[in-house]
């Protein structure tokens, strides 16, 4: 019985060669039974964009295919989406909600405190003055009210002269 042969790269990023026969198949994924002998009879299933390579035949040292395979192509590393991410203080509770509620209308994300990720923090009358030392030796940008409703505006910083 002949089946399916082929190297396939696993989750642990491990390239194996699979003898698999009575195979199914979707978009995704296909299936079939084991004819390795210490898997014999198992059902397994394989992603298809993990297929490295089908072969005619069991080889008798895989290592040959395996040691030039490049298997990062397999593994597209995960973009991290990009945020806004902004930080309100010293604002009373109604001016403070509107503000983050702008910020978040204009896709920001809202912090409650000072983060590496942090690119505003948004100062208004009564801000800590921990929160503004933390942000400054961060080399976070540091608006009042203004300058972050015209940043949203405008997409132009303002700054005081």
């Amino acid at each position: 019985m002949t089946g399916r042969i082929f190297l396939y790269v696993n989750s642990n990023k491990q390239i194996r060669v699979q003898h698999i026969h009575d195979v199914t198949e979707n978009d995704t994924y296909f299936q079939g039974i084991s004819l390795l002998d210490n898997e014999d009879g198992k059902l397994k299933t394989f992603r298809k964009d993990r297929v490295v390579q089908d072969l005619d035949s069991l080889p008798e040292d895989e290592e040959i295919y395996i040691r030039d395979i490049d298997i990062t192509r397999y593994f597209p590393s995960k973009q991290k989406k990009e945020t806004f991410d902004v930080c309100f203080t010293g604002f009373k509770k109604d001016q403070r909600a509107e503000l983050e509620q702008l910020a978040a209308d204009n896709g920001m994300l809202v912090r409650k405190s000072v983060t590496q990720k942090l690119q505003v923090l948004c100062c208004g009358d009564n801000a800590g003055p921990t929160k503004v030392r933390n942000a400054r030796d961060m080399n976070i940008l540091i608006f009042d009210a203004h300058q972050f409703i015209n940043l949203i505006n405008t997409g132009e910083l303002e700054m005081n002269q």
